[in-house]
């Protein structure tokens, strides 16, 4: 029966790091996007500044600002999305958590009846020992009178 469990809980951690290497992966999505979006912010200010030393450059700044701005709502857009399977698969990791916790805490739970149903099985023996010990001496002394 413990085999079992042991399987049980091997094939629980198992579903539990496969889960967590998913949720790392969408978390790394994340930081990239995120650092693309920093990129994209940190290129727009460059050209800002280029552009303030340049009078021509700044009247085409228009379009490039727009296709930044443009494309900083297209990252945040698909963080947002990404978010979504980040929070679900953050549920999956704790469940998936939690029926490790399960198993383990039945395994403790059977080890601990097992220890106690041994003990137990001892103690009696230990009993019927000394029980068998005082009658053999009742009988010598019986025997002696």
């Amino acid at each position: 029966m413990a085999d079992e469990l042991d399987t049980l809980i091997r094939l629980a951690k198992l579903a539990l790091d496969e889960k967590r290497k998913q949720l790392a992966v969408l978390l790394s999505k994340e930081d990239e996007m995120k650092q693309m979006k920093a990129g994209v912010l940190q290129r727009l200010a460059d050209e800002q500044a280029r552009a303030q030393d340049v009078m021509e450059g700044g009247r085409s700044m228009g379009p490039f600002i727009q296709a930044s701005f443009r494309k900083c709502e297209e990252i945040d857009a698909a963080i947002a999305q990404l978010n979504t399977f980040i929070e679900q698969a953050r549920d999956e990791v704790q469940q998936a958590f939690e029926e490790v916790k399960r198993y383990e805490i039945a395994k403790e739970q059977r080890l601990a009846r097992t220890r106690k149903e041994a003990q137990l099985r001892e103690t009696k023996q230990m009993d019927e020992v000394g029980s068998e010990i005082t009658r053999r001496r009742r009988g010598e002394d019986g025997a002696h009178d």
